[in-house]
């Protein structure tokens, strides 16, 4: 048996793949609704705002805080402000590299990708965002929860953006039964949620119904593809968005994606041989991996060394105190004869773990 009719037979793999496809389902009839309402979204920006374009080619270089703005020109000052206005940050990062703020007052999705994931900064367009970029705009664009008055939308949109994540970090490709099905009604729901503002989501559940029918080998083998492109494009995005972004425990996520991602290929060397572009660009993850665990080897080795730089500090300090409870009592015993020599003692001892903390932060820091 030849390892593609091993993935045909195997139920909780094709689980797994209905699942995506769903996703893919929802993305897909999303599309009109989204690029209708986001041209709406920047059409009501461009009137509170001005038409005027930045003449100052401004440009963001990093990731800022919540409810922190941009260091830009004014105008550009002002769109990020009435963005940022629209924005449900709730303390979660805005990630202002994705755009090129020159644009915003031409380009809509430049304006919407304020509200995405970082790893955006070179889309430009429906096709090039993935579902998390979809889904994020639409739960933290305040527009959409004016525009959906439903009650519990937003609860709706995590809903489905756990189910974008569990399948997207499954590490070994499967999924039961009964987390298919369960999976999938969310999809619904939130579709039906939308239906009243996108006619075409009345589609989707026909839609996510052919996905988990049956299929012959050839259809399994389309939707397969399609599928692996949509996981290693999920990787490839979350790896754009690493410098400075991710923490310890994600970056180690995303080295367990890579390493499950890339041995299930060389398992099968009909998939690598039919997605020979996107395996270019997984070797290119792989070696981003490389690099990314050097970094994290640094990391813990600082956090070592700088949890035993504190220890030392806080040995430090002990001793400072005996020696000053000391030269305190000295002082009392030798009454005002030597006071000033004592103080004097007690200065340098102090300038000494000053120099001390100055060395260690310097260390650290290099």
């Amino acid at each position: 048996m030849g390892a593609i009719d091993r993935r045909y037979q195997d139920e909780r793999y094709k689980n797994w793949l209905s699942c995506v496809n769903g996703l893919r389902a929802l993305r897909c009839l999303l599309r009109t609704f989204l690029e209708d309402q986001t041209q709406r979204f920047h059409r009501i920006l461009v009137d509170r705002i001005s038409t005027k374009s930045c003449v100052n080619n401004c440009e963001i270089s990093k990731n800022v805080k919540p409810n922190e703005l941009p260091s830009v020109c004014e105008l550009c000052s002002k769109w990020s402000r009435e963005l940022l206005a629209n924005h449900k940050a709730q303390g979660s990062p805005i990630h202002w590299s994705n755009c090129n703020p020159q644009r915003w007052p031409e380009e809509k999705w430049e304006a919407a990708k304020v509200y995405m994931p970082g790893g955006h900064k070179t889309h430009v367009k429906f096709d090039d965002f993935d579902m998390a970029a979809l889904i994020n705009l639409m739960s933290r664009c305040t527009h959409f929860h004016r525009l959906i008055k439903a009650s519990g939308l937003q609860k709706l949109i995590e809903s489905v953006t756990e189910v974008r994540n569990k399948v997207m970090h499954s590490p070994d490709f499967t999924m039961s039964a009964g987390d298919l099905k369960k999976h999938l009604e969310k999809i619904k729901r939130l579709g039906r949620v939308l239906e009243p503002h996108a006619p075409e989501m009345k589609s989707l559940s026909e839609e996510i119904d052919k996905g988990t029918g049956e299929q012959s080998l050839e259809e399994f083998k389309e939707m397969e593809l399609l599928m692996m492109e949509e996981k290693i494009g999920f990787i490839s995005v979350s790896f754009s968005d690493m410098p400075g972004t991710h923490s310890e425990e994600r970056s180690q996520q995303l080295i367990v994606l890579v390493d499950s991602l890339w041995s299930f290929m060389e398992q099968h060397q009909d998939l690598q041989q039919a997605l020979s572009i996107q395996m270019t660009q997984l070797i290119s993850l792989k070696e981003h991996k490389e690099q990314l665990m050097e970094a994290l080897a640094k990391v813990q080795e600082n956090q070592k060394r700088l949890n035993q730089n504190i220890k030392k500090i806080h040995q430090y300090k002990r001793t400072i105190l005996d020696y000053q409870k000391l030269l305190e009592k000295k002082q009392e015993e030798l009454g005002q004869r030597n006071t000033f020599a004592i103080r004097l003692a007690i200065v340098s001892i102090l300038l000494g773990l000053i120099a001390f903390m100055l060395c260690f932060l310097a260390m650290f820091y290099y």
